[in-house]
């Protein structure tokens, strides 16, 4: 009897990060260099309930690479259908990239993992961008908050896509 694939813990991820030219499976990966994170300590740049994002360099270009630690319901259908949307020409999405066959980890295990590429959008998040603005005194700010989200909402619904996982730290908040 077969067990269930298990989901890598971070340390695993944090060694095949490091050891990249021998884990990242994916021939989108191959010049992909892995960026440490600001405080230097690791290769992680955000986590949450089912991945870690990790920033990733190609070809001068920089990606998030996502990386699942838990499961998802529908993951992997999600994802192909973005990836789809996104080669459709979607406004609603950055560059997506999906591939089953990512990363091996733990590395020289031949356990291939899928990964997802994302162009990496700088900003705060949502839960910085409000505690920054409520400390400054910003209403301004706030209230262009408020009507982007209204935007973003009619957007999305005008589009037919429902984003599944929003919350005040996985929405970031750009410049423009």
């Amino acid at each position: 009897m077969n067990r269930p694939l298990g989901f890598p813990t971070r340390r695993e991820y944090e060694t095949a990060l490091r050891n990249h030219s021998r884990s990242f499976v994916w021939d989108r990966l191959t010049d992909a260099i892995p960026q440490p994170s600001p405080n230097g300590m690791s290769y992680f740049w955000g986590a949450g309930s089912f991945a870690i994002v990790s920033k990733v360099l190609i070809a001068e270009t920089e990606w998030a690479l996502r990386l699942p630690i838990g499961p998802q319901d529908g993951v992997h259908e999600r994802s192909l259908a973005i990836a789809e949307e996104v080669a459709n020409g979607n406004p609603l999405f950055v560059q997506f990239e999906y591939s089953i066959n990512g990363i091996d980890v733990p590395v020289g295990s031949g356990l291939i993992r899928p990964v997802t590429l994302m162009r990496w959008v700088e900003g705060l998040t949502v839960r910085d961008f409000v505690i920054e603005s409520c400390t400054n005194n910003n209403s301004v700010a706030l209230i262009q908050l408020r009507n982007a989200f209204t935007n973003l909402a009619k957007d999305l619904k005008n589009y037919g896509v429902v984003h599944g996982d929003l919350s005040p730290d996985n929405i970031l908040v750009s410049e423009e």
